[in-house]
């Protein structure tokens, strides 16, 4: 049988490569290897190889090597390599010539393969091509079992990838039985996937069944969008069927949108790759759109259309395509006046009908017994892992009860003599702890002491420095009020006109006498900041906001600027401080901004503990760099010609926030607006 074999294979070779030795290398460097090889396992991966090569290009030469290599396989009694030869025997015969008998036949000769001879991934492969096709024969039930027994084989094998497989698989099924939305979400779980994993191929593919799936939907734009991607990505496939499909479906969508230029263009793409593969799938489906796009036309050349669509149809095996073109010529006979051709095609079409509801109401009657036995069969395992799970945990308890007196016995024993050692102990320890208790009371009272004298100095410091701060910036603030009206009695003194450089001098002594005035008054409040002798009440913040808004309503009105409030909390704080608190930052928002309609927006929400507060600008912003400095007192990120202050108003928002125990900080980017958020605790 094997040298019978070889001398097939031989001929074979002869015939396909007689004076093409240049034509392609890879292929004549297997032919080289293959005539060399010394054991008929290494003779059938060469043909196998040769097969894949020429499965795209030739999907009939494939067909010859992939047949030679399942002979040779048969011949060695070789398992493995004759499922590998009946998988691409059914890759060929399904997805390329869609010729459905053939791969009825291979499906065959693959369920005739002994179970205990395959591996869990072998097995699901054929489970996959099972599904397929019986899909095609519109036997859901039967495609819809075969798929779900490929899915439980991946998922127990925990093979991601592989599940995404069999998404796309079942998103076909769905689409077959008209449920489009499922098929979709089936389709984009896998298309994830495979973008994940980087499968190109299969990308390509599952574009092609999203656009399809929505054209059934009629969303010819998403038909059209998803098509033309998946055209994109599969141009350099170099697979002719996937890129049929492509076409065909583009072109699906130009037709319905009444497009038929376009439409044209694609459909005729998809019938030259059709007739490249012989694919009757694809020359029956092209050439019933192709005679629809032209009715009206040359009606003698949208008879050969139908006539070819029909002849494919029929070829194929599949009912569904033959019912498409009876309908099609039907139609076309009426249209044409010629009632006894078009009543034929009616008889033709009504017994398709007739046999496919026949057909659909058996596979409703499996499909109820088959979830009828599934669902039974699901009780009953539910009800025995119940069972196995309830002995499980009786076992599991009984050793934990087991263990556990033992573990006791051992504790009672070492706690028994730990007890006595302790008992030893604990007479010497309290003797040592006597001693050490009245030392230590000796030495806290003596501390406690020093605490007390340390705090009486603390606070007469704490109130010396306030009133020196009080003294100090009200005896600093006299001569400079004398200086400002000293320098005005001058200026008026002198005789007119002033010369422009003596005017400028005037004025920069008089603004820098007034900055320190403002500086020294900022000093002040920022000394009075204490805790220790500020009052603090319930305060309501809505009723503080109005206040803010009203002091700086001059503000606002000179900047065309909005403040905007949400409903406020009542808070336990200092009014005074909180007024200065909000005035502040609500002013920095104000001042700091150059649009046309400054706003600022004030927001709260309750956290776990605290309160959160938010002022929100459409300012200049700061840049993040600075937004820890912009706290540190007399720190001024502008010129004062620019904007005027004296850099310690946020140090003085910082400290009543640290009084309050609460938290300050900020969010911006230039020229973004700035977010200032502080926290305060909940009474």
């Amino acid at each position: 049988m094997r040298g019978r074999a070889l001398l097939i294979i031989s001929f074979f070779l002869l015939l396909q490569f007689s004076g093409r030795a240049g034509e392609d290398v890879r292929p004549q460097e297997w032919i080289e290897a293959l005539q060399a090889a010394p054991h008929d396992s290494i003779k059938t991966r060469l043909l196998l190889e040769l097969s894949q090569h020429y499965r795209a290009k030739e999907p009939d030469k494939s067909i010859n090597y992939a047949s030679l290599a399942l002979a040779l396989a048969e011949n060695q009694d070789n398992w493995g390599d004759r499922h590998r030869a009946i998988i691409r025997l059914l890759d060929v015969y399904y997805h390329l010539k869609y010729d459905l008998s053939k791969a009825s036949e291979v499906l065959t000769a693959a369920q005739a393969i002994p179970p205990d001879q395959l591996n869990a991934l072998q097995q699901a492969s054929i489970y996959g091509y099972e599904g397929k096709v019986q899909l095609s024969l519109n036997d859901y039930a039967r495609s819809q079992e075969a798929f779900f027994k490929q899915m439980n084989i991946y998922e127990q094998l925990g093979d991601r990838e592989k599940v995404a497989l069999v998404n796309f698989d079942l998103g076909r099924l769905k689409e077959a039985q008209g449920d489009y939305l499922t098929a979709i979400s089936f389709y984009k779980s896998a298309l994830a996937s495979y973008r994940r994993v980087g499968d190109r191929y299969a990308e390509v593919q599952t574009l092609t069944a999203l656009g399809s799936a929505y054209g059934k939907l009629t969303d010819y734009p998403r038909n059209l969008e998803y098509c033309r991607e998946a055209l994109r990505l599969g141009e350099h496939l170099e697979d002719a069927f996937l890129l049929g499909q492509v076409n065909y479906y583009i072109g699906y969508g130009y037709a319905r949108l009444e497009s038929p230029d376009s439409a044209l263009i694609y459909f005729e793409r998809a019938l030259c790759y059709g007739e490249s593969l012989d694919n009757p799938w694809l020359l029956a489906n092209t050439s019933n759109e192709l005679g629809l796009l032209h009715r009206g036309c040359n009606t003698d050349e949208v008879l050969s259309y139908f006539q070819l669509g029909l002849t494919e149809a029929i070829q194929s095996g599949n009912q569904l395509l033959e019912k498409n073109l009876y309908q099609s010529l039907h139609q076309y006979y009426a249209d044409l006046g010629q009632h006894a051709s078009a009543y034929h095609f009616l008889q033709r079409l009504m017994a398709a009908n007739a046999q496919l509801s026949n057909e659909e109401q058996s596979r409703q009657l499996i499909n109820t017994q088959i979830k009828y036995e599934t669902e039974k069969q699901h009780q009953e395992n539910q009800l025995l892992r119940a069972r196995e799970r309830e002995n499980a945990a009786l076992i599991q308890k009984q050793r934990l009860q087991n263990y556990g007196l033992l573990v006791g016995i051992h504790l009672v024993l070492i706690l028994t003599f730990l007890l006595y050692q302790a008992f030893r102990r604990k007479k010497v320890y309290n003797a040592e702890l006597e001693l050490e208790v009245k030392k230590r009371t000796a030495e806290l009272h003596e501390s406690n002491a020093e605490l007390v004298a340390t705090n009486a100095q603390l606070a007469k410091s704490n109130g010396e420095l306030e009133r020196f701060a009080s003294i100090a910036s009200h005896d600093l603030k006299a001569p400079l009020r004398n200086i400002v009206s000293f320098l005005g009695l001058i200026k008026r003194k002198l005789r007119a006109p002033i010369p422009t450089e003596l005017n400028d001098y005037f004025r920069f002594a008089t603004d820098n006498a007034q900055h320190m005035q403002t500086l020294i008054q900022d000093i002040l409040e920022f000394s009075k900041i204490d805790g220790t002798d500020q009052q603090q009440e319930a305060v309501d913040l809505n009723e503080s906001l109005l206040s803010v808004v009203h002091n700086l309503k001059e503000t606002m009105t000179e900047k065309n600027g909005s403040v905007e409030i949400a409903p406020l909390p009542v808070i336990q704080a200092n009014k005074v401080q909180v007024l200065q608190l909000f005035q502040n930052l609500i002013g920095n928002g104000l001042k700091y901004n150059q649009n046309k309609q400054p706003s600022v927006v004030i927001e709260h929400k309750k956290e776990a503990r605290n309160h959160l507060f938010s002022i929100r600008d459409n300012g200049i912003g700061i840049d993040p760099q600075y937004h820890q400095q912009v706290f540190d007192m007399f720190k001024r990120l502008h010129h004062r010609e620019e904007y005027q202050g004296t850099g310690i108003g946020l140090s003085i928002c910082k400290k009543i926030i640290d009084q309050l125990e609460g938290k300050i900080w900020l969010e911006s980017q230039p020229g973004r607006g700035t977010t200032f958020f502080f926290t305060v605790p909940m009474n």
